[in-house]
């Protein structure tokens, strides 16, 4: 999925990608809510579901909150790697908003750089991702 979100990929291969995301998104939703209410009494269905939503949520806020911080640390620095034409005021006015990428026709140096280096940043998520799952993951304990 990770070479679907960049320069490289077509309409129909973001689409797809993101249908997929979008359908494990939506089962793993209603999985882990029908498992934590299977596993209670009747009595206790509604603080269980609410328990779920509530750390679905902070797992979001935190999810994002560390998403925004490494977009902000690794992009600008990413399209100085891929633009190398382009001044620190570039680099700044493509950060700040993807219309200023936009304004720039598809093939033009800034335009395709632009794309690369948020595409390459990317990668920062995924390892992130991946090395925090190995911490998570090894800290249960089977009892």
């Amino acid at each position: 999925m990770i070479h679907s979100r960049g320069a490289d990929s077509n309409d129909v291969e973001v689409v797809f990608t993101q249908l997929i995301q979008g359908l494990g998104g939506g089962f793993a939703s209603v999985c882990s809510s029908v498992a934590a209410q299977a596993s209670v009494p009747h009595a206790d269905m509604a603080i269980t579901t609410a328990m779920v939503l509530l750390w679905t949520e902070i797992g979001g806020a935190v999810g994002s909150a560390v998403a925004g911080a490494i977009w902000t640390n690794t992009i600008p620095g990413k399209l100085a790697e891929h633009i190398p034409c382009a001044n620190e005021t570039v680099i700044a006015e493509l950060f700040a908003s993807i219309t200023n990428v936009i304004a720039f026709p598809i093939g033009d140096p800034v335009h395709d750089g632009a794309i690369q280096g948020a595409s390459s940043s990317f990668l920062s998520f995924a390892v992130v991702w991946m090395r925090l799952t190995h911490i998570c993951g090894s800290q249960r304990t089977a009892t």
